[in-house]
């Protein structure tokens, strides 16, 4: 069964009077807004987190210790440390990959 389009078009694809033939817009994921939804939820868990712990506690870190650090600078921190890692180690990986040539 043939389109008439079909007959209209060229080898390249292109209408025989030089205009493009039917361009779809490539399919969208149904997934790919979910990771902007997860982190906003995760942002919004971390403000409820500061507004509900209000205590304060020692940090000891290997040659320091923070006396008196409000808990949730110290989760706002551990998160940002953990971002940052992980950005590091994608990185690092990416470039090992593209050095073999895989």
């Amino acid at each position: 069964m043939s389109d008439d389009r079909d007959d209209r078009r060229g080898e390249d694809g292109q209408d025989r009077d030089g205009t493009p033939g039917d361009r779809r817009e490539p399919r969208r994921n149904p997934l790919e807004g979910f990771g902007n939804i997860l982190a906003l939820v995760g942002v919004g868990y971390l403000l409820l987190l500061v507004l509900m712990n209000t205590d304060r506690i020692d940090v000891n870190v290997v040659f320091y210790t923070f006396q008196d650090t409000p808990v949730w600078w110290f989760t706002v921190l551990v998160v940002a440390l953990t971002l940052l890692v992980d950005r590091l180690v994608r990185f690092v990986v990416r470039r090992a990959r593209r050095r073999r040539g895989d």
